[in-house]
């Protein structure tokens, strides 16, 4: 493997993350990798073709890409090292690194072109969604000049009502993008962009970035809404549904799963607007303070005291809405807490439900 230095981030080991809490909830670990793959070869990547992965962490999806691949056909760009040795460690294993002679750069600063080389396919998954435009532009002008005219690269962003501003990465939560401007930003790099309704785990939006031409030649049912919808039925995924229509589906799951009469914390960083109850199930807010929502905690150890304070209260489960699925990415120790004292009830891509009862 080829390593260059690289600057430390504010997240690190020290966090006490394991690799695979830290790139994404760990539930969601071999799905988002199927994912990805799947995505790229229905694509079009194939065996003899490079890929280009960037952010690619701790192998999530390399661990499917490098042994798929010809030998030194896999590269990837990470900023932590750390997560890299953990995935070549744990996912992806040293004899297969010997075998299929991966490429991996460290660097924070979307440098692709220092690879030397020019790529048939890339991929930057939840990488745009956390990134300011700024970044978005830059990672954008350097794909450019890695990419031939035929080449594809695959990106999620998160859409939002409102443009982010700001000119840092987003970390813990999300930057969020307009589409017609996140369309506008890969224009102004020379480049064109197409929506593709395939299944995201984390409410982004997939694309297909390129030449015009090459664009032109996707396959249909990656960009119809309605040829996609059996394949978001075989990932059982209901990200592309309605907002209303994905909460009325998460509430039935929550009356038919929680008993009556039930107290139950409910963490949605109060975008649900389910209020106090829920059919005679009564709803406490995560953070609470004299029954309103009081905000995300400051961090694991205050996570974990609202958990215990609210239970010796008398809530008896827990509620994760996909709207804070990303808490139980940053909230390492929260995560571990719960995955290892309480009973998972209920886990999908709208709800995440723990038992809290002895």
């Amino acid at each position: 493997m080829q390593a260059q230095p690289h600057d430390q981030s504010p997240q690190s080991p020290s966090h006490g993350a394991h690799h695979r809490f830290f790139v994404g909830p760990p539930e969601q670990f071999d799905r988002s990798a199927a994912l990805q793959f799947t995505l790229l070869t229905c694509l079009g990547l194939r065996e003899y073709h490079t890929l280009l992965d960037i952010g690619c962490g701790a192998l999530r999806a390399g661990r499917l890409f490098i042994p798929y691949l010809l030998a030194g056909n896999y590269y990837g760009i990470e900023p932590q090292e750390w997560l890299v040795e953990a995935g070549v460690q744990d996912e992806v294993g040293s004899d297969l690194v010997r075998i299929k002679r991966p490429t991996f750069r460290y660097a924070d600063d979307f440098s692709l072109s220092a690879f030397g080389r020019q790529f048939d396919y890339l991929i930057a998954q939840s990488i745009f969604s956390h990134a300011a435009a700024e970044q978005i532009r830059q990672c954008l002008a350097e794909a450019k000049k890695v990419m031939l005219p035929t080449s594809v690269f695959a990106a999620t962003f998160r859409q939002g009502s409102t443009n982010y501003t700001g000119r840092d990465w987003v970390y813990p939560g999300c930057s969020t993008y307009r589409l017609e401007y996140f369309t506008r930003l890969v224009e102004d790099a020379g480049l064109s962009c197409r929506v593709l309704t395939w299944p995201q785990p984390n409410q982004q939006t997939w694309t297909a970035i390129g030449n015009e031409q090459t664009l032109a030649r996707l396959p249909r049912s990656l960009c119809d809404p309605e040829l996609a919808k059996p394949v978001h039925e075989l990932f059982g995924d209901s990200a592309g549904l309605p907002w209303a229509e994905r909460l009325a589906i998460a509430r039935d799951e929550l009356a038919a799963a929680l008993p009556p009469g039930a107290t139950v914390i409910v963490a949605d960083e109060d975008q649900w607007g389910l209020g106090k109850d829920l059919s005679g199930r009564r709803l406490l807010p995560f953070t609470e303070h004299d029954g309103q929502y009081w905000g995300p905690p400051a961090d694991d150890a205050a996570a974990v005291r609202e958990v215990e304070r609210l239970r010796q209260a008398g809530a008896g489960f827990m509620v994760f809405g996909w709207p804070t699925f990303w808490w139980l990415r940053y909230y390492v120790e929260l995560h571990r807490y719960l995955r290892t004292r309480y009973r998972c009830v209920i886990e999908n891509d709208r709800v995440i439900v723990f038992d809290l009862q002895d």
